[in-house]
């Protein structure tokens, strides 16, 4: 199947790019219209439902390689079967419909990027990594929401699909893109080198295909943080854009996309993995369990990390060398996460702590997620915690503060920063909102926490209450965090002068009790 011409139509206009720019993205779209590959496994399993056993067993026998793949998955190590499976139907059932067409999918992916002219090492790393992407959002969804786990595997497989035309077209880009320091995003730097970048060109090639158009838009938004929607599609498409903060060939992460890794665990996977390095070991097992189950070609790790760095043959004694500086690299980047993880995790409660939170919170302002709407802060002291310690111990206490900040947490959406910075001291920083949704927000978290009971075990139970200061600014921009969390902290002393379970709502230089 032939990349068609009208790609182009969908990829929008020219006014802002140089000249070298259009001539190289000329050559781009020249060169892709050369480009062959075998896409009809990947539409024809796309085109099934995920729970019609019958079109799944259909679609994986009308491609023998696809077939051979499947039961050589099932039957290997990883599934521990008591008796070979011989037939795709067999298979189909023991995996399920969804799981075998998911499983699937990621051998046709394989199967098409084997027509392009790559290095098989690097044909094969890359499909790897789309693995190991599409692991991350089902093992991610799974914690969220089970329901759509596949369906999240299916998005974090193809989020990258036309990233191997790219590389096949201009692979000196790439290799240029893996010897700098990121400081940029790779769609940033595709775009002010071609005037258009994978996830565009993604979308437009499976829109051209009549692939549906919630995976195409899953394939153009995978790197923007999701901030809107109901909440069933955010949190796939925050799975989704989690899985897409994997480097696309182990490249360090930018450090807005290391500080988004923190967040979104500590928000939604911290009870579930202990940092985020266990999680993406989590998503490489599970990627493992594909991709190990075939005969990979041998893997050159200079191949790998710099696309098509040649090494001659009198230089395999360096080659040994690089393998095990990666591996050392590997190994110190690993412990610098875990330091960082833990620098701005509150052990307890497992929110933000003070230097996590300032630290992301500062980031926001200068780039807030919601453009120019306004956000909200809010200071939070639990009222009669003294009390609590002193009467039922401070087990009790740590169990009231981990209640309280489970509830905290679940009363704000995922992409909000929530944080415990101090004993009994809570504060969390909402953006994109404006006045009516900033004072529903302090409203909810008001009836769904205050007076809330908590059962400490033989018979005794103690209630949750808070005293807040909410403040309310309508632009995200200018200001400094220190100074929001002044005004909210003051609010909140007021609320307690007041007496106490509530918070003042504050705008500019209006103050409003809310109880």
């Amino acid at each position: 199947m032939i990349l068609p011409r009208f790609i182009r139509s969908g990829l929008g206009g020219a006014s802002a790019r140089s000249a070298s720019c259009e001539r190289r993205r000329a050559l781009l779209f020249e060169r892709l219209d050369q480009v062959q590959i075998d896409a009809l496994p990947l539409l024809t399993l796309m085109r099934c439902s995920a729970d019609d056993a019958e079109a799944v067993t259909a679609a994986i026998q009308s491609c023998p390689a696809l077939a051979g793949r499947l039961l050589s998955v099932i039957n290997s190590a990883a599934f521990a079967l008591p008796r070979p499976i011989d037939n795709v139907r067999r298979a189909v059932l023991q995996l399920g419909a969804a799981r075998a067409r998911s499983v699937a999918l990621a051998f046709a992916l394989r199967h098409g990027n084997d027509g392009l002219d790559l290095p098989r090492p690097l044909s094969y790393h890359l499909w790897v990594t789309a693995l190991r992407k599409a692991s991350a959002a089902r093992l991610a969804c799974q914690v969220v929401r089970p329901i759509d786990a596949d369906l999240a595997f299916c998005h974090g497989l193809l989020q990258d699909i036309a990233l191997p035309m790219m590389i096949h077209c201009d692979r000196a880009f790439y290799e240029k893109l893996l010897r700098i320091t990121p400081e940029r995003s790779w769609c940033q730097q595709e775009r002010e080198h071609f005037g258009v970048d994978h996830a565009t060109l993604g979308r437009q090639l499976l829109s051209n295909w009549s692939v549906p158009d919630s995976v195409c838009q899953s394939v153009l938004h995978h790197h923007n943080p999701p901030l809107h929607g109901d909440d069933h599609a955010l949190l796939l498409r925050l799975c989704v854009f989690l899985a897409a903060l994997i480097g696309h060939f182990d490249e360090s992460p930018t450090p807005a996309e290391r500080d988004w890794m923190i967040a979104l665990h500590g928000q939604f996977l911290s009870q579930h993995y202990a940092s985020p390095d266990k999680f993406l070991a989590a998503a490489r097992h599970e990627a493992q369990k594909l991709h190990g189950s075939t005969q990979p070609p041998p893997v050159d790790a200079a191949v790998v990390r710099d696309l098509t760095r040649a090494v001659a043959d009198n230089t395999v004694a360096l080659v040994g060398q690089l393998s095990e500086l990666e591996n050392s690299l590997g190994q110190a980047q690993k412990r610098t996460n875990e330091l960082r993880f833990a620098a701005f995790t509150d052990p307890l409660t497992r929110l933000l702590n003070r230097r996590g939170f300032f630290e992301l919170g500062q980031r926001r302002l200068h780039n807030p997620p919601g453009g120019e709407e306004g956000l909200l802060v809010l200071a939070i002291d639990l009222d009669g915690f003294k009390y609590v310690n002193d009467s039922h111990g401070h087990d009790a206490g740590d169990r009231l503060l981990c209640a309280f900040a489970h509830r905290l947490r679940d009363s704000l959406d995922r992409q909000d920063l929530v944080a415990r910075i101090g004993g009994d001291e809570f504060v969390a920083l909402v953006c994109g909102v404006d006045e009516s949704r900033a004072r529903v927000i302090t409203q909810r978290l008001h009836e769904r926490c205050n007076g809330a009971t908590l059962e400490l075990g033989d018979g005794r139970s103690i209630e949750l209450w808070f005293s807040c200061g909410a403040v309310f600014r309508d632009s995200a921009r200018g200001g400094s965090l220190d100074e929001l969390l002044n005004a909210a902290d003051a609010a909140m002393y007021e609320r307690k002068r007041d007496g106490k379970h509530g918070f003042h709502f504050v705008n500019g230089q209006r103050t409003r009790p809310v109880d």
